[in-house]
């Protein structure tokens, strides 16, 4: 089988389940981005780049994640990530369960400023 090389490819390829999820958090991700960022698809996962890299994300047999995360980013928002399986790259959650609203728009903001990136407005919750 071919692989997904746009976004809406990617999703239509995931299982039941793993699409709902992949695409509410995609869409929060993209409602927390600046309107700049751009969203491709790298390394078989769907990829969004403001000032480098910012975040992946991905869904896999038994779980969904985000990757590129960092240790920074971990430090900061510990116990709100306690109930994931985090890594210093990685955040994973189950297929049925994504992550909030709010944690997303706080890691991309987290990630944001991480890529140097220093917006006037740009408010952290």
């Amino acid at each position: 089988m071919k692989k997904p090389a746009t976004i809406d490819e990617y999703i239509l390829f995931l299982q039941d389940g793993q699409r709902e999820t992949v695409q509410k958090v995609y869409e929060m991700i993209r409602a927390a981005v600046p309107k700049e960022a751009t969203a491709k698809i790298s390394w078989g996962v769907i990829m969004f780049s403001y000032h480098g890299m910012l975040i992946w994300l991905g869904a896999a047999k038994k779980h969904c994640a985000l990757y590129g995360t960092t240790q920074t980013l971990v430090d900061k928002l510990g116990d709100e990530l306690a109930k994931y399986d985090v890594s210093k790259w990685t955040i994973r959650f189950p297929v049925d369960k994504p992550l909030s609203a709010g944690l997303v728009k706080k890691i991309v903001q987290i990630r944001v400023r991480e890529n140097g990136e220093k917006k006037s407005g740009w408010k952290s919750e």
